[in-house]
């Protein structure tokens, strides 16, 4: 099975033009579903990383009084997939975009399917990585913040039961999009100073972290982002894929480029939740 390999580094001459560059990867990550949905393009493995650090937050997500004014210290935009806010700072992001056929109409088997790849990778580094794949109770369902790895989903990818990357879907015509990050380093205490929660809540959160989220440097130590993606490169190529290294075509870039220009980069699109959009596929 052959498919696409977007390396680290291949957005370069798209990220280079964009004053926002969060809002160019988000614009990529859609350019590319759309792209994938008109079978212009195989099945694609992307990876990218967040320099300047940013902030992106779920699709329905409210943004209001909620956020402090720290938000402004990092670029912003928001995601096509559900989920709450992430911090995007030491952490490798990934995005898999497949034909719909290729994907099991079971929600449960389609993140599982989608993100084997990682577990793989992070087992080839002796991290004993494993999908979560148990039922949210209503009670933890209630206690979710905004702050988005505080929170347990179904589909977490954990060691321990610690969350080490977490994921969202959507599909766009005949493709599916999952992107998710592994967690290089932990800075969700970062995260959470960036709303505007009493002293008290943050210590919560702060503590609920402590037990929820783990990191590769905490698990495994420091590693070069090259070799951890070629570890998880690997992890996907023990499910039968064998990769063409690509690049963007001309029109993902021309897409790209309409995307960010007109939705990603706009407060239309980051400030209102409330636009029809694609349907996210999360628990």
């Amino acid at each position: 099975m052959k498919w696409r390999l977007l390396k680290l580094g291949t957005d370069d001459v798209l990220l280079k033009e964009a004053k926002n560059k969060a809002a160019m990867q988000m614009a990529i990550d859609e350019a590319i579903t759309k792209v994938r949905s008109e079978d212009m393009v195989l099945n694609t493995l992307r990876f990218y990383t967040w320099k300047p650090p940013a902030i992106t937050i779920g699709v329905h997500q409210k943004f209001d009084n909620n956020f402090s004014d720290n938000i402004e210290k990092y670029q912003f935009t928001r995601r096509i997939t559900g989920g709450t806010a992430v911090l995007h700072k030491d952490d490798l992001t990934y995005a898999v975009i497949v034909s719909k056929n290729y994907v099991p109409k079971n929600v449960t088997e389609a993140y599982k399917k989608l993100s084997q790849g990682i577990v793989n990778g992070l087992n080839k580094m002796n991290i004993k990585a494993k999908h979560r794949l148990i039922k949210i109770t209503s009670d933890e369902q209630k206690k979710r913040t905004d702050c988005c790895y505080v929170n347990k989903n179904q589909y977490d990818i954990v060691v321990g039961n610690k969350k080490i990357s977490g994921n969202a879907m959507t599909n766009i015509g005949n493709a599916v999009l999952q992107h998710g990050t592994i967690i290089i380093e932990n800075n969700v205490d970062e995260l959470i100073e960036c709303f505007n929660y009493n002293r008290q809540t943050k210590e919560k959160i702060k503590q609920e972290r402590l037990r929820q989220i783990t990191s590769i440097k905490e698990v495994h130590g420091d590693i070069f982002l090259e070799n951890l993606e070629e570890k998880i490169i690997a992890g996907f190529e023990q499910c039968g894929i064998k990769f063409i290294k690509g690049e963007l075509t001309p029109a993902e870039i021309k897409k790209a480029r309409e995307l960010y220009e007109k939705k990603y980069s706009t407060e239309e699109w980051n400030l209102n939740r409330k636009i029809k959009t694609h349907q996210p596929l999360n628990p």
